[in-house]
């Protein structure tokens, strides 16, 4: 198994529309992947509770094999929620481990 994560800065416009209101609508638009792209077994957004980093949000997903990942970035359900969410955040690092 995969798991596919990133880590984001919260924009000024997230914060002016309510940072729990936002992660509710990425994390509703990132499940609502889940069973649309092959191989995303599980997604999820989350506020990122660690107070030492500069990032505000977790994006979480699993993937059933690494060969999943390029295909679902380049799908457009992925790029449709890549659109919505980029007003939101900024500044992303992602991490890929095999489990």
């Amino acid at each position: 198994m995969i798991r596919h994560m990133a880590l984001y800065t919260l924009t000024a416009k997230a914060h002016e529309e309510g940072i729990a209101q936002v992660i509710e609508k990425l994390d509703r638009s990132v499940k609502s992947m889940v069973g649309k792209v092959p191989g995303l077994i599980r997604a999820e957004v989350s506020l990122n509770l660690a107070e030492d980093s500069p990032r505000d949000l977790v994006f979480y997903s699993e993937f059933e094999q690494w060969q999943d990942i390029a295909p679902y970035l380049k799908s457009q359900v992925h790029q449709a929620h890549a659109d919505m969410a980029a007003c939101y955040v900024e500044n992303k690092e992602g991490i890929d481990v095999e489990v």
